[in-house]
């Protein structure tokens, strides 16, 4: 990534406001792009998206599912959309995905998880 992407993103970063609050987590998902399933791992989450690093590379508008394995929910497909993203290497993707539609029970899942992380 150029330094010019990278001021590019750090802008962006910097005047986006998100819609939903964000809590720090630690838990596995399945990203699902081009009929292949990779395990990565969830950073942050919230009712709009989440932060996930896994291997592979991704687009900035690239859409796929995610299946989410969330405390006492049924692991569920979610679609997701890449909204910006952090090249680690030529193996690694770390990005920010927007939910495109949720289950119900994932919602739940995700206030329930929120409200146990501001109580940490």
């Amino acid at each position: 990534m150029s330094t010019r992407e990278l001021d590019n993103a750090i802008s962006f970063l910097q005047k986006s406001r998100r819609a939903h609050k964000r809590f720090v987590v630690k838990l596995p998902v399945v990203v699902r792009t081009g009929g292949n399933d990779t395990a990565g791992e969830i950073h942050n989450l919230s009712l709009g998206g989440m932060f996930v690093v896994f291997p592979g590379q991704t687009r900035l508008g690239d859409q796929f599912e995610c299946l989410l394995s969330l405390p006492g929910v049924e692991p569920s497909p979610v679609p997701v959309e890449v909204r910006w993203f952090v090249p680690r290497n030529t193996d690694s993707t770390a990005c920010g995905l927007k939910f495109l539609s949720m289950p119900d029970k994932m919602l739940k899942a995700i206030v329930e998880l929120s409200s146990d992380a501001n109580l940490r």
